[in-house]
Protein backbone atom coordinates (compact mmCIF):
# COMPACT_ATOMS: atom_id res chain seq x y z
CA UNK A 1 0.00 0.00 0.00
CA UNK A 2 1.39 3.73 -0.42
CA UNK A 3 1.42 6.17 1.89
CA UNK A 4 -0.67 9.53 1.06
CA UNK A 5 0.99 12.41 -1.05
CA UNK A 6 -1.01 14.34 0.90
CA UNK A 7 1.67 14.77 4.16
CA UNK A 8 4.05 16.63 1.93
CA UNK A 9 7.24 14.16 2.41
CA UNK A 10 7.18 12.64 -0.76
CA UNK A 11 10.70 13.05 -2.56
CA UNK A 12 9.65 15.77 -5.01
CA UNK A 13 7.50 17.77 -3.11
CA UNK A 14 6.21 20.85 -4.94
CA UNK A 15 7.06 23.12 -1.84
CA UNK A 16 10.45 22.91 -3.37
CA UNK A 17 12.27 24.72 -6.06
CA UNK A 18 15.13 23.58 -8.41
CA UNK A 19 18.48 24.78 -7.80
CA UNK A 20 18.28 27.27 -11.25
CA UNK A 21 15.13 28.43 -10.13
CA UNK A 22 16.54 29.31 -6.88
CA UNK A 23 19.27 31.20 -8.21
CA UNK A 24 16.98 33.59 -9.70
CA UNK A 25 16.38 34.60 -5.72
CA UNK A 26 20.12 35.56 -6.13
CA UNK A 27 19.27 38.78 -8.20
CA UNK A 28 22.53 41.10 -8.13
CA UNK A 29 25.84 39.31 -8.33
CA UNK A 30 28.42 40.67 -5.54
CA UNK A 31 30.76 42.66 -6.54
CA UNK A 32 33.58 42.98 -3.91
CA UNK A 33 31.72 46.20 -2.17
CA UNK A 34 31.50 45.41 1.45
CA UNK A 35 28.17 47.58 1.37
CA UNK A 36 26.32 44.64 -0.74
CA UNK A 37 27.48 41.55 1.08
CA UNK A 38 24.18 41.77 3.67
CA UNK A 39 22.22 41.82 0.80
CA UNK A 40 23.89 39.00 -1.35
CA UNK A 41 23.98 36.76 1.71
CA UNK A 42 19.69 37.29 2.80
CA UNK A 43 19.52 36.56 -0.96
CA UNK A 44 21.57 33.29 -0.86
CA UNK A 45 19.89 32.57 2.43
CA UNK A 46 16.59 33.08 0.54
CA UNK A 47 17.86 30.69 -1.88
CA UNK A 48 19.04 27.48 0.78
CA UNK A 49 15.13 28.11 2.17
CA UNK A 50 13.09 26.66 -1.19
CA UNK A 51 15.69 24.05 -2.36
CA UNK A 52 15.52 20.10 -1.01
CA UNK A 53 18.19 19.78 1.38
CA UNK A 54 19.33 17.10 -0.66
CA UNK A 55 20.64 19.79 -3.03
CA UNK A 56 22.49 22.01 -0.97
CA UNK A 57 25.76 21.04 -2.48
CA UNK A 58 24.11 21.62 -5.88
CA UNK A 59 23.47 24.92 -4.87
CA UNK A 60 26.25 25.83 -3.29
CA UNK A 61 28.45 24.78 -6.17
CA UNK A 62 26.09 27.10 -8.79
CA UNK A 63 26.86 30.10 -5.92
CA UNK A 64 30.38 29.68 -5.99
CA UNK A 65 30.49 29.43 -9.86
CA UNK A 66 28.37 32.82 -9.78
CA UNK A 67 31.17 34.10 -7.58
CA UNK A 68 34.19 33.27 -9.81
CA UNK A 69 32.24 34.13 -12.92
CA UNK A 70 32.04 37.64 -11.17
CA UNK A 71 36.07 36.95 -10.50
CA UNK A 72 37.22 36.24 -13.80
CA UNK A 73 34.95 39.33 -14.82
CA UNK A 74 36.44 42.04 -12.44
CA UNK A 75 40.10 41.22 -13.49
Amino acid sequence: MSESSSDGNEPHSNRYNSVPKAMQLIRKQFTGNPVELREFIQNVEAAYEVVEPANYSLLFKFVCARLKERLKQRY
